[in-house]
């Protein structure tokens, strides 16, 4: 499940924004994810162009669902207790921030310029014309 990091980190998200993404709340036709209920407010995140293929192969993948099943299933606790075993050990010797303050505007020094780079890639697929070549 590759994809779920790159929407951990590439998107900003939380994991269990991610983990609670519905089928209906990924328009890969568009390529616009709906987080719901975030902070009590929904948004509109735009992933990156690769991420969205990435996504579409996974979604052909997985097959027809209905639109209110969970976009990565699991089982109970399944992916966030794994998940959070791997982040466990970089979070407790400093190397990563807590899982909480992973986001890019929470980012330590040491994160600003991959997140930048982030930043700066999404921005180059929303608006190809800003680009210098």
């Amino acid at each position: 499940m590759p994809e779920v990091f790159l929407l951990l980190y590439g998107c900003g998200l939380r994991l269990s924004e991610v983990l609670h993404l519905r089928v209906a709340d990924v328009d890969l036709g568009r390529g616009g994810l709906m987080v719901r209920e975030s902070k009590f407010k929904d948004r509109l995140v735009p992933p990156a162009l690769p991420l969205v293929q990435r996504l579409r192969t996974y979604a052909a993948i997985m097959g027809d669902r209905s639109p209110e099943a969970y976009f990565f299933p699991s089982r109970p606790n399944g992916p966030t207790r794994f998940l959070k075993s791997l982040f466990s050990p970089a979070t407790q010797s400093g190397s990563l921030p807590r899982m909480a303050a992973a986001r890019p505007s929470q980012a330590n020094a040491a994160q600003a310029p991959a997140c930048s780079r982030v930043a700066a890639s999404r921005n180059a697929v929303r608006n190809p014309s800003s680009t210098t070549g």
